[in-house]
């Protein structure tokens, strides 16, 4: 039977094929506290094993990891780096390659070797455990709730789409002049699209203000997310990804 890695992750935390099994991954998961610099609160960890009858995919239930209904957590993967300029490789903490938003705020340990940098440091993965199951938030808790699927027979031609790819790293300018770099939320990215909805990060922003429809008065009629993990760096064009999933609204 195949496995379908989001039905997995309603309950789960899944990890598909990672590089060294031995040891196993472990899932390290706490709660975002504010500071100079941030922690992650309420450290856990637990060891991921192969899922019953999907011996490529590592899990552990959500209901066995002691979370409190209603939390936003943060979290890792723990995996042995399989990187082959770092020597000699280590335990590392990566981002969930499915990561649904991930937070910049919050970034793994900088590895104790002199092979290893700053670059090496991966965000958090967020995620809220409500009800038994994982639900897709953003780092406040706020929940995305997509759009119904398209019939079929209804969507457009590929000839017909106009697609905008809309990287998770936005900037604007101060009132100083001054260019602020910041990352939009789900409701900044509804804003766009959807004249009832309210900005979020970037509320005050003309172009995501209440009664418009920025990307609609574009012509866009298809909106692609650049993957959740982009680089916060350099935020430059292109992908400079960490991990390599992009979801679509």
């Amino acid at each position: 039977m195949a496995a379908h890695i989001f039905d997995l992750k309603r309950n789960a935390f899944v990890l598909w094929r990672p590089h060294n099994s031995d040891p196993v991954p472990r899932l390290i998961i706490g709660e975002f506290k504010p500071g100079n610099p941030p922690i992650l609160a309420n450290r856990q960890q637990h060891e991921l094993n192969p899922l019953s009858g999907h011996p490529d995919v590592f899990g552990i239930d959500a209901a066995a990891c002691g979370l409190n209904d209603g939390t936003v957590y943060h979290y890792w993967f723990e995996v042995s780096d399989s990187n082959p300029f770092h020597k000699p490789p280590q335990r590392i903490l990566c981002t969930d390659p499915t990561a649904f938003t991930v937070d910049w705020r919050l970034l793994a340990p900088l590895v104790a070797s002199p092979s290893y940098s700053a670059d090496d440091q991966h965000p958090a993965a967020v995620i809220k455990f409500s009800g038994g199951h994982l639900i897709p938030c953003d780092a406040a808790g706020e929940q995305f709730n997509s759009a119904p699927a398209i019939a079929a027979g209804k969507a457009l031609p590929n000839n017909k789409l106009v697609i905008y790819e809309l990287p998770t790293g936005w900037s604007k300018i101060n009132v100083h002049g001054d260019t602020e770099v910041g990352v939009g939320t789900f409701r900044d990215v509804m804003a766009l699209i959807d004249q009832s909805a309210e900005a979020a990060n970037f509320a005050g922003v003309p172009a995501l203000a209440a009664g418009q429809s920025h990307l609609e008065k574009l012509g866009i009629n298809a909106l692609e997310l650049l993957p959740p993990a982009d680089s916060h760096v350099n935020r430059e064009w292109g992908y400079a990804t960490k991990n390599y999933f992009t979801p679509r609204l």
